[in-house]
């Protein structure tokens, strides 16, 4: 039933624990795809001794690009119903599979079931579960997903402890964008906006593991650059789904304003990766004009919408600009 993608970069110390908990599983139909982004470390090596021990684990070679095209890797390979995504220094509970797959033969029109997650630290007993939706099992609202999920929410923005039908994905063509920045966010936008029944489990089953390794699943990158591709994709998507579903104006509002906040980071990050005052003002006039747009959705007052009508203004020069930049 499931295609279990995980990438693998540089986790040697985890990835035993990460694996054997897949492996490990009541459930025992799945497929288990490692994708070696261009570890450096003995990564790519322990990937292949699982493989060699049992026949459900395929291992995929490549170099290093990042999470997103690593994972797009998985998606082309994946040959069962259903999709999900585990992150090579996290692990899951045994009886993860065999609920999912449960809740899913009960609830068969369900073109996602959507878990919580339990976030801990290595070496520390304190323990927190988030991305709760609701207090009980049922399906949920595709508005409440866009509202209250991981996808835009205040909880994280992961594909873990979430499983998606492969048929969607393949029909619509949904990828990972090559980018750093919020591309769990992309994805989940693009596969739900074209979803009508999720179903919501009230129980965790996986383990997120909270700063074990930074560069744990691919390179770090501190391009600001990266921050125009997510935010130009976001927008795209956003205008898209809100042609395919006629939500109320107020709630596509709330939306707009979520992810204005949300992108407003990116100019934080031009100020710290760009010392040349040059490059500052190139990639500032390309990303201000992608924000701008996010803007001019909302028409209630808003100090962030303010600030943002103020930056992308041509009626104000661009030292004025990197002067108020540096005191907000």
């Amino acid at each position: 039933m499931f295609s279990v993608i995980v990438p693998v970069y540089n986790v040697e110390k985890y990835l035993y624990k990460c694996i054997d908990s897949i492996l490990n599983q009541t459930y025992t139909d799945f497929e288990l795809l490692l994708i070696d982004d261009g570890s450096t470390d003995q990564s790519g090596i322990i990937c292949e001794k699982f493989a060699s021990m049992d026949s459900r684990i395929s291992v995929i070679h490549k170099v290093n690009e990042g999470v997103g095209p690593a994972r797009n890797i998985g998606l082309e390979r994946a040959c069962r119903c259903w999709i999900t995504f585990i992150d090579s220094d996290d692990y899951v509970e045994p009886d993860y599979f065999k609920n999912v797959s449960d809740t899913i033969l009960k609830h068969n029109n369900a073109d996602s079931v959507i878990c919580p997650n339990i976030r801990e630290k290595l070496n520390c007993f304190f323990t927190r579960i988030t991305d709760r939706l609701c207090e009980t099992e049922r399906f949920v609202k595709t508005s409440e997903i866009f509202i209250k999920t991981s996808c835009f929410g205040k909880s994280s923005g992961g594909v873990y402890s979430k499983f998606y039908k492969t048929d969607i994905i393949r029909k619509n063509n949904i990828k990972f964008e090559n980018t750093s920045k919020y591309e769990d966010c992309l994805f989940n936008l693009s596969y739900y906006k074209y979803t009508d029944n999720v179903f919501f489990i009230n129980k965790a089953y996986y383990h997120y593991m909270i700063d074990l390794n930074p560069v744990s699943l691919t390179r770090l990158s501190g391009n600001p650059q990266e921050y125009v591709v997510s935010a130009n994709e976001a927008y795209s998507q956003l205008c898209q789904l809100f042609e395919r579903i006629k939500f109320e104006e107020q709630f596509q509002k709330d939306i707009f304003m979520l992810n204005l906040k949300k992108y407003t980071r990116g100019i934080t990050s031009i100020y710290q990766c760009s010392e040349k005052y040059s490059m500052r003002k190139a990639l500032f006039s390309e990303y201000i004009k992608i924000l701008d747009k996010f803007n001019r959705k909302l028409r209630t007052p808003h100090a962030r919408r303010f600030a943002i009508s103020f930056l992308s203004s041509n009626l104000v020069p661009f030292p004025v600009k990197d002067f108020f930049i540096k005191i907000w």
